[in-house]
């Protein structure tokens, strides 16, 4: 072999070095013991099957904001590589990453790390089990979940009757962002070991909740405005703890303090998985925006998603549920593959494991669609009620978008004017475009004036699922988005 050979085959050994070292993925975590069987009263999860302790990479950890993929070893020496969808960096000891095992193939499992002062709470769905990291002390330990040790929600509650109160602050936000209160028990605390962890578990609830938004195509995402130690006891009712929630003074001061629309308890009670309002009729009610979830539910089991589903007017499963806000807005399963956030297992006789994605026919999993048109549609429901739910409090400054917003058709290359109001910004906004309801995002208008309107023109490949945002560019937080996909013709 001549010496230009040999230099091109150890530049492509170096190059595809490089590429394999990177598909491998970084190891954030490694098990610090063997995977146990634990006794009742050591498990770190009702659903336990078996726990072993792990120890994180600090170095990686430092860095996991720019990690594109991440190997995950898990039990039986099994190990899988997540490829990043998107991360969040709240501040320096606040981030969630977010990826997917196996995005090239049929699995699609979600994987969801928050990393929290110090503190991990995870979620991870592999191809054949699901896995909770959850913090004790100052230790991690990875959970393998038996989803049918898991118990039903104690039922949705019927809330008060429909009625548009209006905030407190004034003002009423976009169904972009639920703004979400988080108060835990002592028990709570004292079974994860401190505040810390108690808060780190809070926001990675939000975050597994925000990651079924994300699947399920919804234009909505929930923010944690608080994660507070209650006064509030332990009864071992569950809707008897509701109604405390809702009663109590200290609760309802806190809420409005934080402007949360709503608000949602954690638990260390066992006799269920959560309980919360049920919305009602259409307009909501601020006094039915309230929780119960049990913390070994609320990540590993998505109930704390499901008890805020309830708050947005979403039922179970036909069998198991009745009078959602709108006559689609209920859970969907496949019996012997999987079952939507809002279903029971119950109708599955060959086992569905609980999915993080809400029932939307338009959307499909394991190669078969996750909903049914016009009959199981939590997706579209949600999306329909976030308006109202956002403006249960308001957060003090808000935009309102005017146009694109009823499902529309708009044509490729023709000029057309957007418009949108603003109430107590500063600054300009952005004008962005999805045509993949509501998962990415691609940029129109980098920079404009925040005067309300904008001449755009819509280029690229048609789409069914189109979306338009405005942001604020001061304040990202605040936007507006189409509550309805429209046509790109």
């Amino acid at each position: 072999m001549n010496l230009a050979k040999i230099t091109v085959l150890l530049i492509f050994l170096a190059s595809a070095g490089s590429i394999f070292g990177q598909s491998k993925g970084t190891k954030v975590f490694r098990l610090s013991s063997q995977p146990t069987a634990m006794s009742i009263e050591a498990r770190s999860s009702i659903a336990s099957k078996r726990e072993a302790e792990i120890s994180f990479d600090q170095a990686a950890v430092a860095r996991i904001a720019g990690l594109n993929s991440i190997e995950i070893e898990l039990f039986d020496g099994k190990t899988f590589v997540a490829e990043r969808g998107s991360t969040e960096i709240r501040s320096l000891e606040d981030s969630t990453w977010r990826g997917k095992i196996d995005p090239n193939g049929k699995m699609l499992g979600d994987v969801v790390f928050t990393f929290r002062k110090g503190h991990v709470s995870g979620l991870i769905f592999s191809p054949d089990a699901v896995y909770e990291i959850v913090p004790r002390g100052d230790k991690h330990f990875l959970v393998e979940l038996d989803q049918l040790a898991f118990p039903e929600c104690a039922g949705e509650v019927k809330g008060e009757a429909a009625q548009r109160i209006e905030s407190p602050s004034g003002g009423s936000d976009s169904g972009d962002r639920i703004d979400v209160l988080v108060v835990y028990t002592a028990a709570v605390r004292t079974s994860l070991g401190g505040d810390a962890q108690a808060q780190a578990v809070a926001q990675q609830a939000i975050d597994a909740t925000n990651t079924s938004y994300i699947n399920s195509r919804m234009r909505l995402r929930v923010r944690l405005v608080g994660a507070e130690l209650t006064a509030l006891n332990e009864t071992g009712s569950f809707s008897t703890e509701l109604g405390n929630l809702r009663s109590d003074a200290a609760t309802a001061n806190l809420r409005n303090d934080k402007n949360a629309d709503m608000v949602a308890m954690l638990t260390n009670s066992t006799a269920s998985c959560g309980i919360g309002y049920l919305m009602g009729g259409q307009g909501g009610n601020p006094n039915n925006a309230f929780t119960v979830t049990a913390r070994t539910c609320a990540v590993g089991n998505l109930s704390f998603a499901h008890e805020l589903g309830h708050n947005m007017g979403s039922q179970h499963n036909p069998e198991n549920g009745s009078g959602p806000t709108y006559p689609y807005g209920f859970g969907h399963y496949v019996n012997g593959s999987y079952r939507t956030v809002m279903s029971y297992a119950d109708p599955c006789t060959n086992g569905c494991t609980r999915v993080a994605y809400f029932s939307n026919p338009n959307v499909i999993f394991n190669g078969v669609p996750t909903g049914i048109i016009n009959a199981r549609d939590n997706a579209r429901s949600i999306d329909n009620t976030a308006d109202w739910i956002a403006g249960y409090r308001y957060s003090g400054s808000s935009i309102t978008l005017g146009s694109l917003n009823t499902g529309e058709i708009a044509r490729r290359v023709a000029a057309r004017t957007i418009n949108w109001s603003s109430d107590n910004l500063t600054g300009n906004v952005r004008i962005e475009l999805s045509r993949n309801g509501s998962v990415n995002w691609e940029t129109i208008i980098a920079d404009t004036d925040n005067d309300g309107s904008q001449t755009i023109s819509i280029t690229g490949r048609p789409t069914n699922q189109a979306r338009i945002r405005v942001t604020s560019l001061t304040n990202p937080a605040v936007s507006d988005s189409s509550v309805i996909n429209f046509r790109i013709q």
